[in-house]
């Protein structure tokens, strides 16, 4: 008796081959589009989450600069010594807030083309414990004693320096506080960078290497606005290319940051923010 034989035709292993394939094919490029899917996603979040970020670092840096503490010198200081690039001792009080557009300065050579640097100054809001970091600034300062209108009312130095000012209203020691002076701009790479003046082993000014503080970041441009009128509101905008601008009658300030993400099949995002100086050239009362 010929036993009889089992098995898959031909057709039917050529249709069990086909759909095979055919799932195999769906599966990859489910999988495809679902890494695409997350990549998209993740590159999208990680935009945002850095214009956030640097979004609200600069409006805080903005809101605060010009904060000295007690603080009404007996002659206006710094006023030769404000720009951008400056490194001189007093590091440009009266001028908390300058900026330039398009032109590259030494400070700031692999800025990106056609994009603003923005420097600003003010001391921490708290005071310093101790003052013996010699890399550092300090400013000690009070308001003017009514008495001796011509004695010294500040003092600005790098740590372990003698600070010997007194408070006049209790005869004790003025207040002492970190300096912080800054420049944010965007590389020629698009991270956008933060530079901090410290002291080298010399004591002498220098700025410190470009601290990253977000990358993917295509365009930083800043308006400057100017109150004119003497009510503290801005009357014009500006940019940083104006020639001989006026910033002392600097009020507000507004900067847009255009945002792009890793994965450019994600639309770019621009944050735009008007910040109002709130602590510019704080004086004592009269």
């Amino acid at each position: 008796m010929r036993l009889r034989q089992h098995g898959f035709t031909l057709l039917e292993m050529m249709i069990s081959l086909a759909l095979g394939v055919f799932i195999a094919w769906l599966l990859i490029d489910l999988v495809v589009g679902s890494s695409a899917s997350m990549n998209t996603l993740k590159s999208h979040t990680e935009m945002h989450e850095n214009g956030h970020f640097l979004s609200s670092k600069l409006s805080k840096e903005i809101r605060y600069a010009g904060y000295l503490g007690q603080f009404s010198p007996s002659s206006t200081p710094g006023s030769t010594n404000y720009w951008v690039c400056s490194k001189g001792a007093d590091i440009g009080l009266d001028h908390p807030v300058v900026g330039k557009y398009a032109i590259n300065g030494s400070c700031y050579a692999d800025k990106l083309v056609n994009t603003d640097v923005l420097a600003l100054r003010r001391a921490d809001f708290e005071i310093a414990t101790t003052h013996s970091d010699k890399t550092r600034y300090y400013l000690q300062s009070r308001f003017r004693d009514p008495s001796d209108i011509n004695g010294e009312n500040y003092k600005l130095a790098i740590g372990d320096s003698t600070f010997d000012i007194d408070n006049w209203i209790n005869s004790s020691g003025a207040d002492i506080r970190q300096f912080h002076r800054k420049i944010y701009y965007l590389r020629d790479d698009n991270v956008f960078v933060e530079k901090e003046i410290v002291a080298d082993s010399l004591g002498k000014p220098s700025w410190s290497d470009a601290k990253p503080l977000a990358d993917g970041v295509e365009n930083f441009q800043v308006l400057y606005g100017f109150d004119t009128t003497d009510d503290r509101i801005a009357d014009s905008y500006l940019d940083g290319n104006t020639a001989d601008i006026d910033w002392e009658n600097l009020v507000s300030l507004e900067f847009t940051l255009l945002m792009q993400a890793p994965v450019r099949a994600v639309s770019n995002r621009v944050y735009k923010q008007t910040i109002q100086i709130i602590n510019l050239r704080l004086r004592q009362p009269d």
